[in-house]
């Protein structure tokens, strides 16, 4: 027989009123509260009490956080733009302004990697918008602009041309009013670009160009180092022109690189002899002794052969280009040379040791040549470099191996030089492939100028 219910006592009747007055109710450590009195924290994942609440940018929107939470944490950061606090994950900052921004605002990225607000950009006088050239679509530090006076715009630095009589820069090559004659005088900066040419051998697998940077040149004639100054005309040399950082430079054509015994290579150190006087002229520390690249492996549908693209030749030669980092280790320290040193796809920058320009590869980390030997020793190490890559794949420390004797040559048969140069390569290696900075690589890669 089913016994009767006890009656609520006291106890009982007091349980049941508080469930009755709080189910409705949001609890927050123990106490309860109604829900207007509540906010719900997505970056915290729970229910906040509203007096105790900041309003936070997090996961691209506006959330709640606990004062206390916001403004101890370094996982938060004040945002300009929206006067409020943001998550470290969603927020960017300006390297114009050196404020941080939320990530909805407007971020830009200059042409040489700057992070920054647009608006920050727009406003400072230390940057330039451009329309067209390289840096099409891209902000760029006034240090490599120049303004062009046929079309009233600012444009990167390599695409103008400097008119030596207007003393001014133009757009348009035609409007360069240049008293000298290319391939025989010093031009103007960057005006023997346009008469660069594969010579010796079109068809070469592996090419390269040199720049001969002297702070004069020694010739027939006389000292040439202004624009306008006869030099002469080498079956070498592409043309000759001023140099902004040293004082004048020769430019090669496109040379075959080819093998020791080949006869390429050959009839590349005939033109070399014959230019020595050129060669030989004098450098100082300003001067550098740039190289650049190209492989070309695959055929075209025209049935020439096509040039590798330059990011995927820096990836295959990386190891071996530690060597280069080794033998020349003191230009990184150089302006021209002190900015992307990983030789990272993302941070490609002309003032790096390692400079991409689409299908070619331009080695800036080499010191001025000095003499035709050096010049000719130069040249067959980019040949082992690249053969030992592409033909006969091989280890790093094979590689070393097979070059010795060419570096042993550049340093007049000094085994306990070469030796510590092959030390600081096996270093560089590291780095190249890993960032990894050691003892003897620190002072070259973290190296910081004194004010």
């Amino acid at each position: 027989m089913q016994g009767k219910a006890e009656p609520l006592n006291s106890r009982h009747k007091l349980n049941l009123f508080i469930m009755e007055e709080t189910k409705e109710l949001i609890e927050i450590d123990g106490e309860f509260y109604k829900e207007s009195e509540v906010v719900y924290s997505e970056y915290s994942g729970k229910a906040i009490l509203k007096e105790d609440a900041v309003e936070i940018w997090y996961d691209n929107d506006y959330d709640w956080g606990i004062h206390k939470e916001v403004t101890e944490s370094g996982e938060f950061l004040w945002v300009q733009d929206l006067d409020i606090y943001a998550h470290e994950d969603y927020a960017f900052h300006c390297e114009v302004s050196d404020h941080y921004y939320s990530s909805g605002a407007e971020r830009t990225v200059s042409y040489c990697n700057t992070v920054g607000h647009e608006d920050n950009f727009s406003e400072c006088f230390d940057w330039r918008w451009c329309d067209r050239g390289e840096a099409e679509g891209y902000y760029v530090h006034s240090d490599d602009v120049a303004y062009c006076e046929d079309i009233d715009e600012h444009v990167h630095i390599d695409d103008a041309h400097w008119c030596e009589r207007e003393e001014c820069f133009y757009w348009d090559e035609c409007n360069v009013q240049d008293d000298g004659r290319l391939g025989t005088d010093i031009c103007s900066y960057h005006s023997s670009k346009d008469n660069v040419r594969h010579i010796i051998d079109t068809q070469a697998q592996f090419t390269i160009g040199f720049e001969v940077e002297k702070k004069y040149f020694n010739t027939d004639y006389g000292v040439a180092e202004e624009v306008g100054d006869e030099v002469g005309e080498h079956f070498l040399f592409a043309g000759y022109e001023t140099d902004s950082s040293c004082g004048v430079e020769a430019v090669t054509h496109i040379l075959p690189l080819s093998s020791p015994r080949s006869e390429n290579r050959k009839k590349v150190f005939e033109c070399i002899d014959a230019a020595e006087r050129i060669i030989c002229s004098p450098t100082d520390l300003s001067c550098g002794g740039h190289m650049t690249i190209q492989v070309r492996t695959q055929r075209s549908e025209e049935g020439g052969m096509k040039a590798e693209d330059g990011y995927d030749t820096v990836d295959r030669l990386r190891q071996k280009i530690a060597l280069l980092y080794a033998l020349y280790r003191n230009r990184l320290k150089r302006t021209y040379c002190d900015s992307n040193k990983p030789v990272k796809k993302e941070h490609n920058y002309k003032y790096s040791p390692v400079h991409i320009k689409g299908n070619k590869v331009e080695f800036r980390i080499p010191s001025a040549i000095k003499n035709t030997k050096q010049m000719k020793l130069r040249y067959d190490l980019m040949y082992k470099m690249l053969h030992l890559t592409y033909n006969r794949p091989t280890s790093f420390e094979v590689y070393l191996q097979k070059v010795r004797h060419i570096v042993m040559k550049m340093y007049r048969g000094d085994e306990q030089r070469v030796e510590n140069i092959y030390k600081i390569a096996r270093d560089f290696r590291k780095y190249l492939i890993a960032e990894e900075v050691t003892d003897l690589t620190d002072p070259f890669i973290n190296y910081k100028k004194e004010e």
